[in-house]
């Protein structure tokens, strides 16, 4: 069997897969864009070329109790996606493993289903991708849970492939993203006579561009004779599923100081801004069955010799432009949809049938998507539907509002 798959791979001098742009970074909803170009020493047919878009979701847990679990693999299938749960004792601990495609689409070279002769020579052929819209952003958290976009390409028995970096949009409803966001605690400071202590925190959004300055306004009223300290941090939890199994990862991004809060202050304002890192921060928000990522901000207020007070304010990070004057504003449901079987995958709840959807040949005078586009949408393509002709499934909103677990 090797003899023969080397025979045909010597039919390939060279593979690459080059792309139209430099950057392989993309939003949802973009069109990639590139070439296959390959050199062949004798003539193949066309239909032994084979180019697919694979999008893959990998999970991995450790459970404390292997006698409710059997060693082995379980495959299930919904439509014509595959999930893959692996378990099995893993140096002594039981370990859970859960792997499945987001997607695969599929680029058809011969139009029409119409195989032809490829000669001898130097071949250049296009191809193009749509991205799906409702998917997480590439990711990669040490060896627990991974997101990864792959364009992979077989002639003649070789094969090559491409990583893709792709920058997702949160699923939710735009008008989330403008809801102011608030939180007040308090206590006592003192064991004997003690003095109340309360923090108001407040931003004036959820949402917000990665790569953006978040001001804070602190109010609070302190009765006591200790001096304190003001910081806020932004906080990732990462939640992770396999197999019905969770587990939640903590991350510190950042940390940044405020002012001194003086003793026996009442009615004092801070201002405290906190800029978010342009690159690092992945957003997988009510888009994927099995991950989940939280942003927060965590206002601490740092009381010598007594327990601190903190206040959570939970933010939605985005790699959209957002629109100030729409803060105030209703927002409707964006005008576009995913791509046909592309239905949402929640964190937590079983996957939706999500069929292969093979590409046509490619058409020049199709023009990209917009790269992030901003929150309204008002330049949103057609939906796929309509633009391909694939009217197997009616066009779906892509964000409903999703209850998060407690």
């Amino acid at each position: 069997m090797n003899i023969i798959r080397s025979l045909f791979e010597n039919r390939i001098n060279s593979l690459s897969i080059i792309l139209d742009r430099s950057n392989q970074t993309f939003y949802p909803g973009e069109i990639i864009t590139g070439r296959l170009v390959f050199t062949l020493s004798e003539s193949i047919n066309q239909d032994g070329l084979q180019l697919s878009f694979i999008g893959r979701v990998n999970t991995l847990i450790q459970v404390s109790h292997p006698k409710t679990h059997h060693h082995g693999q379980t495959i299930t299938r919904s439509g014509n996606n595959t999930t893959i749960i692996t378990t099995g004792n893993v140096n002594n601990h039981h370990s859970v493993h859960e792997n499945y495609e987001l997607f695969r689409h599929v680029f058809q070279f011969a139009p029409n289903g119409i195989s032809s002769k490829l000669g001898p020579g130097n071949h250049e052929l296009p191809f193009q991708f749509i991205i799906p819209i409702n998917v997480p952003s590439t990711f990669q958290y040490k060896r627990w849970a991974y997101v990864e976009y792959r364009i992979k390409a077989n002639v003649g028995g070789k094969s090559k492939e491409l990583d893709i970096q792709l920058m997702g949009f949160p699923s939710v409803a735009p008008n989330e993203l403008y809801a102011p966001i608030q939180d007040e605690q308090s206590k006592t400071v003192g064991l004997f006579n003690g003095k109340k202590l309360t923090m108001r925190c407040h931003i004036p959004q959820a949402g917000w561009k990665i790569g953006s300055t978040i001001p804070i306004t602190v109010n609070i009223d302190n009765y006591s004779d200790k001096m304190m300290t003001l910081s806020a941090s932004i906080k990732q939890d990462i939640q992770i599923l396999a197999h019905n199994h969770r587990e939640t990862f903590r991350e510190k991004i950042l940390t940044t100081f405020g002012q001194q809060v003086s003793a026996n202050f009442i009615g004092g304002q801070y201002q405290i801004q906190i800029v978010l890192p342009k690159e690092g921060l992945p957003i997988i928000h009510n888009n994927c069955r099995t991950i989940q990522i939280n942003y927060s901000i965590e206002i601490k207020l740092d009381i010598p010799l007594a327990i601190n007070l903190y206040c959570k304010l939970p933010i939605i990070l985005t790699n959209q432009q957002l629109d100030p004057q729409q803060q105030q504003q209703q927002q409707p449901l964006p005008n576009y949809y995913p791509q046909p079987g592309q239905m949402q995958q929640p964190f937590g709840q079983p996957p939706a049938a999500n069929p292969n959807f093979v590409y046509p040949s490619l058409d020049p005078n199709n023009s990209g998507a917009p790269s992030a586009p901003p929150i309204g949408f008002v330049e949103a393509p057609p939906p796929y539907s309509e633009e391909f002709g694939n009217n197997s499934q009616a066009p779906i909103a892509p964000y409903p509002t999703l209850p998060m677990k407690g």
